[in-house]
């Protein structure tokens, strides 16, 4: 396992596991029912994976994100490594619709469930969003994390992870 510094890449460290987590039981409830069969979402399994993706996407998302774009990414790009911020934005701009369209499916079905059309929509985004976000953490993990983690010293932690957290 990888060893992390500072407090703020280990808070972003601990939130990738957290997203993992997640992401693997919407993986697994989807592989669970097929594309025909659409789910009951008075089922408690799945009512709170609903409720658990939206918490996701509003925390994830959209804090998460844009605490990396706002307050991250520009200590990269000072210290000439813009490119992994640039690739990382990239990424955002990309699962960023993706989960803000699953949210919405998410709160639909928890309000009055799937029908045939909206579990067909939510099972692909699912399954995307699944793919990309994985991929979106394995990239900041191996390259991210470590970057920063050896740029910011202990004051820039403190002031770093301050903000965060009013953001949480």
């Amino acid at each position: 396992m990888m060893q992390l510094d500072s407090q703020i890449t280990r808070s972003f460290h601990d939130e990738h596991l957290n997203t993992i987590a997640l992401l693997e039981r919407i993986d697994a409830e989807l592989a669970k029912h097929r594309l025909d069969a659409v789910p009951d979402t008075a089922d408690n399994e799945m009512n709170k994976l609903l409720g658990d993706i939206c918490v996701l996407v509003d925390t994830e998302l959209n804090t998460h994100f844009g605490f990396e774009e706002d307050s991250l990414f520009p200590l990269l790009t000072a210290a000439g490594d813009g490119f992994i911020a640039g690739l990382l934005t990239e990424e955002h701009r990309t699962i960023l619709p993706l989960g803000e369209r699953l949210r919405e499916i998410a709160q639909g079905a928890k309000a009055g469930g799937f029908n045939q059309e909206s579990w067909s929509e939510f099972r692909q985004l699912g399954m995307e969003i699944t793919e990309r976000l994985i991929s979106h953490i394995q990239k900041e993990e191996m390259g991210l994390l470590p970057m920063l983690d050896n740029l910011i010293d202990e004051d820039k932690d403190i002031e770093l992870s301050d903000s965060y957290a009013m953001l949480r």
